[in-house]
């Protein structure tokens, strides 16, 4: 595979045999079942992707890498947006956070913003395998390689906490990830996430 991957691609592999190391044995049963890795944050090489996979509960999370040559397939957070991938869900009626995709999509394509599904909403759009539960939140990722305002940001609070599901959602800047809650705040400087650790910053942008 040749693209740049981003923090919150959904990776298709083969199973556990491709990751690094020797994982827990829950793994290979979870990709088994749903064989796909999310690239997370962590140190990476461009033939090593750090990857994240995902059990059946919450306690089952397991870093690793995995090989480039060893993904067969990429789905982003953005495409499942673009391709409004929860419509065909055949669980839109059980899964609230399923369900409000659409009215955030609609709030969200008004900004211009570049954004998608994460979190076990992603994850389920993107591998078919049945992962949210009904009381799931509704984790969403914003790539903004410019700086969002924070007029911006507090309106984007507002609407979303109109909505049936808490929303979370995370600004990929340039210099890493910040909470949209934080942005929106009245707080000087931001918790930034990045590969080396989390750092306090006052304009991420300006970091970069």
């Amino acid at each position: 595979m040749e693209r740049v991957t981003d923090v919150h691609d959904l990776l298709r592999i083969a199973g556990a045999a491709d990751l690094d190391g020797a994982p827990p044995e829950w793994v290979e049963a979870s990709l088994v079942r749903a064989p796909w890795v999310v690239v997370r944050r962590g140190p990476s090489h461009p033939s090593r992707m750090a990857v994240g996979v995902r059990g059946s509960t919450r306690e089952q999370r397991f870093a690793a890498h995995v090989r480039a040559e060893c993904v067969l397939e990429c789905v982003t957070p953005e495409q499942l947006a673009a391709h409004r991938a929860w419509r065909s869900s055949p669980r839109l009626r059980n899964v609230p956070a399923l369900a409000a995709l659409e009215a955030v999509a609609t709030m969200l394509e008004r900004t211009g913003l570049r954004w998608g599904p994460a979190g076990s909403i992603g994850f389920e759009l993107a591998s078919g395998v049945e992962t949210a539960r009904e009381g799931s939140d509704l984790d969403l990722v914003v790539h903004a390689a410019s700086a969002i305002p924070r007029s911006l940001a507090r309106a984007l609070v507002a609407d979303l906490a109109r909505q049936p599901v808490a929303v979370d959602v995370r600004i990929e800047t340039p210099a890493g990830a910040i909470a949209l809650l934080e942005l929106a705040s009245s707080a000087r400087d931001v918790l930034v996430r990045t590969h080396e650790g989390a750092r306090l910053v006052t304009d991420p942008w300006a970091t970069a």
